[in-house]
């Protein structure tokens, strides 16, 4: 089926869009490990989707020929700080590329994967296409290796990649609905999507997962058939670039989390630690930021946390963790908040907060998945991020979003 640029209705360019994209999906599961090796079907389904996306989307097929939707984010205005500050009411810098757009010094675009990773069959793929089980039961490590397996530029989606898409769309006024209540949205339980899973808890059916993509354009970053889905609730994702080591913030500069080259092992040299003056030093450096205690935290209990250049509160063992609303995070009495953790989404806007919780462990290594999932109901959004087990943790409600960056050409 042939489509051509030209004026057409809202409902119209999701329902083109969509076909496309569900035939897309039909033809990959036709093939071996979701390849699709013809390069004329390759170049048409890549034109159709650029063309009825008005640019906003495109078709890569990676080194096994297995093709993703990506949304395409370009380092122009809507990449810089001083127009995501919205005139200081985010935070206070005011100049330059957002640091997502920022690759080992280099300026690049982003493609962010329109759709969860997908499983089929048992099987966790890094695709991102639409109308999948998405994948699951899946720990850090292999989450980074499928996607570093797609080729140069892949990989796992990164923190400040999460961030750059969550001040995006608080500058932008829309902050998206999706399956964070069995299925259904919890802000409005009439928009619900096409279950993948189900589950029997205490002798109660309930559904879980829900085939990606599938429910309403109110489940995209910006309520447009044309970015990103699921980015709350469904399943938990994974991102690149940040943890919490013994309670210290770490990050790896900019975004060259996204350079699948990158050492992110525990050892790995390019985990930074942070200064008050926003400099990045090695880890375990005198009054570097920490994720504290605001009292002592009761064993297996839950507690509020802060922002803190020292751990004052330190847990009894490890089955404690904090949890507070991202909105209501701050820093300890006499700590500065040096603009980098606002603008990596580490500490909340100065106002219109991401909606979300926050929740973390300050012993050991973690790392934090974003987004909430699917029985998160008002914990659930761009501002959560569940920072409480190990890069080992692997089960059926975390999952992960393949992404990819390019440099620019002359």
């Amino acid at each position: 089926m042939k489509y051509t640029s030209g004026q057409y209705t809202s409902k119209q360019l999701m329902d083109n869009i969509f076909e496309v994209e569900d035939a897309l999906t039909k033809k990959a599961l036709e093939g071996t490990a979701l390849a699709i090796d013809d390069e004329t079907l390759q170049a048409d389904f890549k034109a159709r989707i650029e063309d009825l996306s008005l640019g906003r989307n495109t078709v890569i097929f990676d080194a096994n020929n297995k093709p993703s939707v990506y949304t395409i984010y370009k380092p122009d205005e809507k990449a810089r700080l001083d127009y995501l500050n919205n005139g200081g009411t985010h935070f206070t810098k005011s100049d330059g590329l957002h640091p997502a757009f920022i690759v080992n010094g280099n300026v690049v675009e982003i493609l962010i994967g329109k759709y969860l990773a997908g499983r089929v069959g048992g099987t966790n793929h890094a695709v991102s296409l639409r109308g999948l089980d998405p994948a699951n039961t899946i720990n850090f490590d292999s989450s980074l290796s499928l996607c570093a397996a797609k080729g140069a530029g892949h990989h796992l989606m990164t923190q400040a990649e999460w961030a750059y898409l969550s001040l995006l769309a608080i500058r932008e006024g829309y902050q998206p609905r999706g399956n964070d209540y069995y299925g259904k949205s919890y802000q409005d339980a009439t928009e619900k999507a096409i279950a993948s899973h189900h589950y029997n808890s205490s002798g109660t059916n309930y559904t879980g997962r829900t085939r990606t993509g599938s429910g309403p354009v109110g489940w995209h970053l910006d309520g447009t058939p044309f970015s990103p889905a699921d980015l709350r609730g469904n399943v938990r994702e994974w991102n690149g670039g940040y943890r919490i080591n013994e309670g210290e913030l770490q990050v790896i500069q900019d975004n060259n989390a996204a350079d699948n080259t990158k050492d992110q092992s525990v050892s790995s040299v390019l985990w930074k630690a942070i200064l008050q003056d926003g400099s990045l030093v090695a880890p375990a450096t005198a009054d570097t930021y920490k994720w504290d205690y605001v009292s002592t935290a009761p064993a297996e209990g839950t507690a509020p946390f802060l922002l803190n250049i020292a751990i004052d509160n330190p847990p009894a063992d490890a089955t404690p963790y904090g949890a507070q609303a991202f909105s209501a995070l701050a820093a300890k009495a006499g700590v500065t908040v040096h603009d980098i953790l606002r603008v990596l989404g580490i500490m909340p806007p100065l106002a219109n907060s991401p909606l979300g919780t926050q929740y973390m462990r300050n012993v050991g290594e973690r790392f934090g998945y974003a987004g909430g999932l699917w029985v998160n109901t008002s914990s659930a959004g761009l501002g959560s991020r569940y920072a409480v087990y190990e890069r080992s943790d692997a089960s059926s409600s975390v999952g992960f979003r393949p992404a990819f960056y390019r440099e620019l050409t002359n």
